[in-house]
């Protein structure tokens, strides 16, 4: 037989044997009373082969005959009274087996055998028992530092202790490794402390044997090195065996030094990949980005994990290592969920929802909870919230985390019932408690306190929960933020400042991940906007230009009412028309929500104020609609219906405008921002029939500025104004309007007046009036801007409309019809800066 590992031939004073091996070498050639029969144990490398050679080199010098197997491969043909030697027994046929264990029959023939401790067939195991029966076993085991100096002190040489040390440790014991590490070595003194000499050498040798051996076996070493974990199963042991045959594991498993030294320098990458995929270390990018192709269940786990780790920061790339984890073998279903959370992750809903459309997780699967929260998050993103409410109701939820989803789908979609349905499954599990985990607890009391006639406590809720939300680090689909939620509830209680502080706060944190900053930054914008702060308002909207990607359906409709809201109040009235053309429809492409009440009125507002209030009828009852089913809750309802007000004073309907202030006076029973819209509206109302009481408007239209609604107030003042017939009442009011909404440019800019009315004041509008009569002083385009707070831009639109209006063809010709026409209105000439000519009829 040949070994596949080749054994040492030296002379026998060459031989590093255990002491325990030396005696039984010693036991066995003494006894002449019985033909000899022993069994040499040890692993590749460790001296078989040279223990069999000493045997027969002292047999043959007593005049025994001897034979080698491997001259004799017939068995049978040998004679009775010769001892034979088997070496490697371990790779014997079955026949050879079988003729051996015939020949052991023979109490008088002499056999030594020698194998390694694995592999062992079944009738190898009963000779090797046989012969154990009559002679304690040969085992070569490790080696000891005694016995290893004693070797050395029988061939004349030293090394030093220190030395002997490091080596034995450096090769785990291991004879054969050993042996090369005292050849690599040499006597006398050391000049290489670190024995990086050693090692390499020794590295050579080791990457050698790994080369030679079986396949699978050189696999379980390498994963051993690694620290991978294996299969608990027969062949895992069994190749466990097999590396410490070859003299490269340890008996535990566990690799030699040098081995694990070598195979973490020497092994390929994709060996090294496929090794590390289903271990419990931490693969790196670099490694996994070779496992293309390969399929191993523990290569798609580790791809999948990998792409976990990775979602929030590069969407696109887990989303590859998810479709790569796909050909390794992963369970598409759990792809399909994965790539739609990649695909939300990056803003793209379609790809999202058709990834979950085409996946159908059925309930029980792992990934249903996840499933249905994407489905319901980009439902709501899409601005279908009640298909939202209606995907989340699709499945048994279990996850408390997606149940409190469900709950804020359930309430912006003005569903009553199923919010206290998820707000019951969203209770608190009796585990440890996570940061996410209290934060969707805090978020569901903040839900349902918030609906409740008085809202106690919801804001302080709402702002713990947003607050826990950003600590936790979670990114994942959501219907709506809990920072804004947070917010909404701030503005809702007047606030404003709150609010701010709550989405400033969020976005600074990552609250919510990536795909979450475009909303926090349009919400930022709008309650700048309802702050008065437009430069804010302005650098949000360039901060989300400049966000890559495509916004949400919600997020484009809350975007455009940035733009208007912005437009109405600070930008050229000459441009609010073909910025409203621009914008209009895309409040036919979602569903009115709770949390979107705020960009539906400011779309009706402008919409009665244009003319197009037709256009946003159904909408605007639709959201009636939705807080009606909620009961009206007063922080919800009240916005609803102050914008309903004010498209009743826009479009002249008593009716309407009458019916939301009744509602208005209800809510403001329970709410801060309910009370000054009503209080603001029935002065409001009183002024329309031309009793402006100044005392009642000027605090009136403080209180709603004290609430977030300045503009609002400035309003109120000019339209108080625009009724007055005092001049006195007229200047209060309108410094009331300006210290209310400073370098407010169009404060008016309601109240367009048809071009074909006759000549005359009212064939201007009241801002129209106040530029004539700062004309007719001659103050330049710079000096009306300064003195009324708007751009010197605006005033020469100003003056150029009023030009055409009238007809005039020159300066002097205009300047001579507009003191007509003040004049006319109050035979005084011009006054201050128009006088009573801010009169509507």
């Amino acid at each position: 037989m040949t070994a596949s590992a080749p054994d040492t031939q030296s002379s026998p004073t060459e031989l590093v044997w255990t002491r325990l091996a030396h005696a039984r070498v010693r036991e066995l050639t003494g006894d002449a009373s019985r033909a000899p029969r022993a069994l040499v144990v040890g692993t590749a490398g460790s001296g078989k082969s040279l223990v069999l050679q000493h045997l027969r080199s002292t047999l043959r010098s007593r005049g025994t005959h001897v034979a080698l197997a491997s001259s004799n491969p017939d068995l049978s043909t040998l004679p009775r009274d010769a001892v034979l030697f088997v070496d490697d027994a371990h790779l014997m046929t079955e026949s050879q087996l079988l003729a051996l264990q015939s020949r052991l029959e023979d109490d008088e023939a002499g056999v030594v055998l020698a194998c390694r401790p694995w592999p062992r067939s079944e009738q190898l195991r009963l000779i090797a028992r046989q012969l154990e029966q009559g002679r304690p076993p040969i085992v070569l085991g490790h080696l000891g530092a005694a016995e290893l100096r004693s070797h050395l002190a029988r061939e004349g040489t030293t090394v030093p202790e220190t030395c002997l040390s490091a080596l034995l440790e450096l090769c785990g014991a291991v004879t054969w490794l050993v042996r090369e590490a005292l050849l690599a070595h040499g006597t006398g003194p050391c000049n290489d402390p670190e024995h990086r000499a050693v090692q390499t050498a020794l590295t050579e040798i080791v990457a050698a044997r790994l080369h030679t051996i079986e396949p699978a076996v050189a696999a379980r070493v390498q994963s051993e090195c690694l620290n991978v974990a294996g299969t608990a199963d027969a062949d895992a042991d069994e190749t466990a065996m097999a590396g410490y045959a070859e003299g490269l594991l340890l008996r535990n498993g566990r690799p030699v030094p040098i081995v694990r030294t070598t195979v973490l320098a020497t092994i390929p990458v994709d060996r090294l990949i496929a090794l590390l995929s289903g271990g419990r270390s931490r693969p790196s990018n670099e490694v996994m980005e070779l496992l293309t192709g390969l399929t191993d269940p523990r290569i798609a786990s580790a791809l999948v994990e990998l792409g976990d780790a990775m979602l929030e920061r590069d969407p696109v790339r887990a989303a590859e290592l998810y479709r790569n984890a796909a050909s390794s073998g992963a369970d598409p279903t759990a792809i399909a969920v994965r790539l739609a959370r990649a695909a939300w992750t990056r803003g793209d809903l379609d790809r999202a929802c058709a990834l979950i459309d085409s996946a159908e997780v059925p309930t029980g699967h792992p990934l249903h909870d996840e499933a249905v929260d994407i489905a319901g998050s980009v439902w709501a993103a899409r601005g279908f919230m009640s298909i939202s409410t209606d995907a989340y109701a699709s499945g048994d939820i279990s996850d408390p985390r997606v149940a409190a989803h469900a709950a804020i789908a359930a309430l912006g979609s003005g569903d009553g019932d199923a919010l206290e349905s998820a707000l019951g499954i969203a209770a608190p599990l009796r585990t440890y408690p996570s940061t996410l985990s209290v934060s969707m607890r805090l978020l569901g009391r903040g839900l349902r306190a918030g609906v409740t006639p008085t809202a106690t406590g919801a804001l302080d809720e709402m702002v713990r929960a947003a607050e826990r939300y950003t600590e936790s680090g979670a990114h994942g689909p959501i219907p709506e933020l809990p920072a804004v939620l947070a917010a909404l509830t701030a503005v809702n209680t007047g606030e404003l400042d709150v609010a701010h502080g709550i989405l400033t706060t969020a976005h600074r944190g990552g609250h919510g991940g990536a795909w979450a900053k475009p909303r926090l930054l349009l919400w930022t914008a709008w309650v700048a906007l309802r702050r008065q702060h437009p430069d804010e308002t302005l650098l949000r909207l360039e901060n989300v230009r400049a966000i890559p990607g495509e916004l949400s359906a919600r997020d484009r409709l809350l975007r455009d009412a940035v733009v208007i809201g912005h437009t109405r109040r600070y930008g050229d009235p000459a441009t609010l028309p073909t910025v409203w053309h621009r914008v209009r429809d895309d409040v036919m492409h979602v569903q009115p929500d709770l949390f979107s009440l705020f960009p539906v009125t400011e779309f009706v507002t402008t919409a009665a104020l244009l003319g197009d209030a037709e256009r946003f009828e159904s909408a605007f009852a639709e959201a009636l609609r939705l807080v009606d089913r909620l009961g009206n809750p007063p922080a919800w309802s009240a916005p609803l219906h102050w914008a309903g007000f004010q498209k009743g004073v826009l479009l002249g309907r008593p009716d309407e405008l009458t019916r939301h202030a009744r509602a208005l006076v209800t809510a403001a029973q329970s709410n801060p921002v309910a009370a000054a819209m009503s209080r603001a509206g029935k002065v409001w109302t009183e002024a329309l029939t031309g009793a402006v009481d100044v005392d009642a408007i000027e605090h009136a239209a403080a209180q709603l500025a004290k609430v977030g609604l300045a503009w609002d107030g400035a309003r109120l003042a000019s339209h108080g104004a625009g009724r007055s017939e005092e001049r006195r009442t007229v200047a209060r009011l309108l410094s009331t309007a300006r210290q209310l909404h400073p370098n407010r440019e169009a404060p008016d800019a309601e109240h367009p007046q048809p071009a074909s009315a006759g000549r005359g004041p009212s064939m201007l509008s009241p801002r129209e009036m106040e530029v004539a009569a700062l004309v007719i002083s001659g103050k330049t385009y710079a000096e009306i801007g300064e003195t009324i707070f708007i751009s010197p831009r605006t005033a020469e639109h100003h003056i150029a409309r009023i030009r055409r209006r009238l007809g005039a063809t020159s300066r002097s010709d205009l300047i001579a019809r507009l003191r007509a026409i003040v004049e006319d209105r109050d035979g005084s000439g011009s006054d201050e800066h128009g006088g009573s000519a801010w009169r509507t009829p």
